[in-house]
Protein backbone atom coordinates (compact mmCIF):
# COMPACT_ATOMS: atom_id res chain seq x y z
CA UNK A 1 0.00 0.00 0.00
CA UNK A 2 0.95 3.80 -1.25
CA UNK A 3 2.92 4.87 2.47
CA UNK A 4 1.09 8.06 2.02
CA UNK A 5 -2.63 6.66 1.85
CA UNK A 6 -5.07 8.20 4.66
CA UNK A 7 -8.93 7.13 4.90
CA UNK A 8 -10.83 9.36 6.35
CA UNK A 9 -13.53 8.00 8.59
CA UNK A 10 -16.71 9.86 8.63
CA UNK A 11 -19.52 8.84 11.13
CA UNK A 12 -23.23 9.48 9.98
CA UNK A 13 -25.92 9.39 12.76
CA UNK A 14 -29.29 10.05 11.23
CA UNK A 15 -27.82 13.11 8.45
CA UNK A 16 -30.29 11.31 5.79
CA UNK A 17 -31.12 15.32 5.04
CA UNK A 18 -26.91 15.66 4.53
CA UNK A 19 -25.71 12.44 2.60
CA UNK A 20 -26.44 13.97 -0.75
CA UNK A 21 -24.36 17.36 -0.45
CA UNK A 22 -21.80 15.48 2.12
CA UNK A 23 -21.08 12.85 -0.50
CA UNK A 24 -20.61 15.51 -3.35
CA UNK A 25 -18.84 17.40 -1.48
CA UNK A 26 -16.31 14.70 -0.67
CA UNK A 27 -16.68 13.48 -4.29
CA UNK A 28 -14.92 16.85 -5.64
CA UNK A 29 -12.81 17.63 -2.75
CA UNK A 30 -10.65 14.68 -3.28
CA UNK A 31 -10.98 14.14 -7.07
CA UNK A 32 -7.38 14.87 -7.67
CA UNK A 33 -6.09 13.14 -5.14
CA UNK A 34 -5.80 9.14 -5.25
CA UNK A 35 -4.33 8.73 -2.37
CA UNK A 36 -7.33 10.14 0.30
CA UNK A 37 -10.00 7.91 0.58
CA UNK A 38 -13.05 8.51 2.42
CA UNK A 39 -15.32 5.89 4.23
CA UNK A 40 -18.61 6.97 5.52
CA UNK A 41 -19.75 5.20 8.34
CA UNK A 42 -23.55 5.04 9.16
CA UNK A 43 -23.44 4.94 12.65
CA UNK A 44 -26.86 2.57 13.48
CA UNK A 45 -29.13 5.41 11.95
CA UNK A 46 -32.95 4.91 12.38
CA UNK A 47 -33.70 7.11 9.23
CA UNK A 48 -32.33 6.26 5.42
CA UNK A 49 -28.91 7.47 6.10
CA UNK A 50 -27.71 4.45 5.02
CA UNK A 51 -29.59 4.11 1.41
CA UNK A 52 -28.65 7.37 0.77
CA UNK A 53 -25.07 6.62 1.32
CA UNK A 54 -24.84 3.54 -0.88
CA UNK A 55 -27.28 5.59 -3.67
CA UNK A 56 -25.16 8.78 -3.53
CA UNK A 57 -21.58 6.83 -3.67
CA UNK A 58 -22.56 4.65 -6.83
CA UNK A 59 -23.75 7.65 -8.30
CA UNK A 60 -20.63 9.32 -8.33
CA UNK A 61 -18.47 7.07 -9.52
CA UNK A 62 -15.59 7.80 -7.18
CA UNK A 63 -13.53 4.13 -6.41
CA UNK A 64 -12.35 6.31 -3.59
CA UNK A 65 -15.66 6.80 -1.81
CA UNK A 66 -17.45 3.51 0.54
CA UNK A 67 -19.56 3.30 3.14
CA UNK A 68 -19.64 0.92 6.37
CA UNK A 69 -23.05 -0.23 7.86
CA UNK A 70 -23.18 -0.27 11.42
CA UNK A 71 -26.50 -2.02 12.85
CA UNK A 72 -26.96 -0.29 16.34
CA UNK A 73 -25.76 2.88 17.67
CA UNK A 74 -22.77 2.48 20.00
CA UNK A 75 -21.41 5.81 20.14
CA UNK A 76 -19.65 8.48 18.36
CA UNK A 77 -16.50 6.76 18.77
CA UNK A 78 -17.39 3.42 18.17
CA UNK A 79 -18.37 4.03 14.80
CA UNK A 80 -15.46 5.58 13.95
CA UNK A 81 -12.84 3.01 15.70
CA UNK A 82 -15.30 0.10 13.94
CA UNK A 83 -14.46 2.21 10.81
CA UNK A 84 -10.49 1.98 11.53
CA UNK A 85 -10.48 -1.31 12.32
CA UNK A 86 -12.12 -2.64 9.30
CA UNK A 87 -9.44 -0.60 7.34
CA UNK A 88 -5.43 -0.68 6.93
CA UNK A 89 -5.22 2.53 5.35
CA UNK A 90 -1.55 3.73 6.60
CA UNK A 91 -2.72 7.43 7.82
CA UNK A 92 -6.29 7.91 9.65
CA UNK A 93 -8.51 11.18 9.49
CA UNK A 94 -11.84 11.69 11.01
CA UNK A 95 -14.40 14.29 10.66
CA UNK A 96 -18.20 14.70 11.70
CA UNK A 97 -20.35 14.35 8.85
CA UNK A 98 -22.53 17.79 9.76
CA UNK A 99 -21.24 19.93 7.14
CA UNK A 100 -19.51 22.18 9.63
CA UNK A 101 -15.68 21.83 8.50
CA UNK A 102 -15.50 22.27 4.45
CA UNK A 103 -14.06 18.83 2.92
CA UNK A 104 -12.14 20.91 0.63
CA UNK A 105 -10.61 22.48 3.96
CA UNK A 106 -10.31 19.21 5.61
CA UNK A 107 -8.21 17.91 2.48
CA UNK A 108 -5.90 20.97 2.25
CA UNK A 109 -4.66 19.69 6.65
CA UNK A 110 -4.39 15.92 5.03
CA UNK A 111 -1.79 17.39 2.46
CA UNK A 112 0.27 19.46 4.88
CA UNK A 113 0.14 16.17 6.84
CA UNK A 114 1.08 14.11 4.34
CA UNK A 115 3.69 16.22 2.86
CA UNK A 116 6.06 15.26 6.24
CA UNK A 117 4.50 12.25 8.09
CA UNK A 118 6.43 11.61 11.28
CA UNK A 119 5.65 8.34 13.48
CA UNK A 120 5.06 10.72 16.37
CA UNK A 121 2.88 13.92 15.17
CA UNK A 122 -0.84 14.40 15.54
CA UNK A 123 -2.48 17.27 12.70
CA UNK A 124 -5.78 18.64 14.06
CA UNK A 125 -8.02 21.43 13.54
CA UNK A 126 -8.56 25.06 15.32
CA UNK A 127 -11.53 26.37 14.50
CA UNK A 128 -12.30 30.15 13.27
CA UNK A 129 -15.28 32.24 13.83
CA UNK A 130 -16.77 30.93 16.83
CA UNK A 131 -19.30 32.34 18.68
CA UNK A 132 -18.32 33.96 22.46
CA UNK A 133 -20.65 30.82 23.85
CA UNK A 134 -18.69 28.32 22.01
CA UNK A 135 -15.38 29.77 22.71
CA UNK A 136 -16.14 29.94 26.60
CA UNK A 137 -17.02 26.04 26.51
CA UNK A 138 -13.94 24.82 24.11
CA UNK A 139 -11.61 26.71 26.73
CA UNK A 140 -13.43 24.92 29.78
CA UNK A 141 -12.71 21.76 28.22
CA UNK A 142 -9.01 23.09 27.55
CA UNK A 143 -9.13 23.79 31.54
CA UNK A 144 -10.37 20.62 32.77
CA UNK A 145 -7.56 19.17 31.01
CA UNK A 146 -5.01 21.45 32.91
CA UNK A 147 -6.47 20.71 36.28
CA UNK A 148 -6.67 16.94 36.24
CA UNK A 149 -3.42 16.26 34.11
CA UNK A 150 -1.67 19.31 34.05
CA UNK A 151 -1.64 19.87 30.28
CA UNK A 152 -3.30 21.96 27.77
CA UNK A 153 -4.66 21.53 24.29
CA UNK A 154 -6.55 23.77 22.78
CA UNK A 155 -9.83 23.11 20.83
CA UNK A 156 -10.17 19.74 21.91
CA UNK A 157 -13.47 18.49 19.84
CA UNK A 158 -12.41 20.63 16.77
CA UNK A 159 -11.96 18.67 13.89
CA UNK A 160 -10.16 16.88 11.47
CA UNK A 161 -7.41 14.63 13.61
CA UNK A 162 -5.08 13.07 11.53
CA UNK A 163 -2.67 11.00 12.35
CA UNK A 164 -0.32 7.50 11.65
CA UNK A 165 -2.17 4.33 12.62
CA UNK A 166 1.24 3.50 14.70
CA UNK A 167 -0.33 5.76 16.59
CA UNK A 168 -3.91 4.45 16.75
CA UNK A 169 -1.79 0.76 17.48
CA UNK A 170 0.05 1.97 20.36
CA UNK A 171 -2.97 3.72 22.58
CA UNK A 172 -5.49 1.79 24.03
CA UNK A 173 -8.32 2.25 25.79
CA UNK A 174 -10.27 3.84 23.22
CA UNK A 175 -13.76 5.76 24.34
CA UNK A 176 -16.61 5.04 22.14
CA UNK A 177 -18.60 8.33 23.03
CA UNK A 178 -17.38 12.09 22.43
CA UNK A 179 -14.19 11.18 24.37
CA UNK A 180 -13.11 9.82 21.16
CA UNK A 181 -10.88 13.23 20.69
CA UNK A 182 -9.56 14.09 23.86
CA UNK A 183 -8.20 10.84 24.42
CA UNK A 184 -6.14 10.87 21.29
CA UNK A 185 -4.86 14.03 22.46
CA UNK A 186 -4.30 13.33 25.92
CA UNK A 187 -2.23 10.06 25.13
CA UNK A 188 -0.52 11.73 22.69
CA UNK A 189 0.79 13.84 24.95
CA UNK A 190 1.32 11.53 27.53
CA UNK A 191 3.91 9.22 24.51
CA UNK A 192 5.18 13.38 23.61
CA UNK A 193 4.14 13.12 20.27
CA UNK A 194 4.12 16.77 18.62
CA UNK A 195 0.41 18.08 18.22
CA UNK A 196 0.21 20.62 15.35
CA UNK A 197 -3.20 23.10 15.15
CA UNK A 198 -4.21 23.91 11.73
CA UNK A 199 -6.64 26.78 11.74
CA UNK A 200 -10.01 25.73 9.76
CA UNK A 201 -13.06 27.96 9.59
CA UNK A 202 -16.20 26.69 11.38
CA UNK A 203 -19.13 26.65 9.01
CA UNK A 204 -22.92 26.92 9.86
CA UNK A 205 -24.76 23.45 10.48
CA UNK A 206 -25.82 22.36 6.85
CA UNK A 207 -29.44 20.61 8.32
CA UNK A 208 -30.32 18.28 11.02
CA UNK A 209 -29.59 18.63 14.78
CA UNK A 210 -26.42 18.49 16.70
CA UNK A 211 -24.93 16.02 18.46
CA UNK A 212 -22.56 15.69 21.44
CA UNK A 213 -21.86 18.82 22.39
CA UNK A 214 -23.40 20.97 19.91
CA UNK A 215 -26.44 21.92 22.42
CA UNK A 216 -26.41 23.20 25.67
CA UNK A 217 -27.52 19.89 27.20
CA UNK A 218 -25.31 18.23 25.11
CA UNK A 219 -22.41 20.49 26.54
CA UNK A 220 -22.88 19.76 29.41
CA UNK A 221 -23.16 16.48 29.40
CA UNK A 222 -19.58 16.22 27.63
CA UNK A 223 -18.68 18.54 30.08
CA UNK A 224 -19.28 16.04 33.10
CA UNK A 225 -18.29 13.11 30.98
CA UNK A 226 -15.08 14.78 30.49
CA UNK A 227 -14.54 15.13 34.40
CA UNK A 228 -14.80 12.00 34.97
CA UNK A 229 -12.91 10.74 32.15
CA UNK A 230 -10.05 12.79 33.43
CA UNK A 231 -10.51 11.67 36.95
CA UNK A 232 -10.27 8.24 35.99
CA UNK A 233 -6.94 9.10 33.58
CA UNK A 234 -5.67 10.75 37.09
CA UNK A 235 -6.16 7.64 38.97
CA UNK A 236 -4.87 5.77 36.52
CA UNK A 237 -1.55 7.28 35.54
Amino acid sequence: MNNKNVTVYIPCFNEEKNISTLVKTWDKAISDFQNINVLFINNGSSDTTMEMLKYNIKASYNENLSCFDIKTNKGYGYGILEGITNDDSTHICWTHADLQFRAQDVVEIINKYLKNPADWKVYKGQRTTRSLYDTIFTNLMSFIGIFFKRAYISDINAQPKIFPRTIFNLISSWPTDFLLDAHLLYESKKHKFEIVNEKIELMPRFQEEAKGGGTLKGKIKLSLSSVKYFLGLYEKY
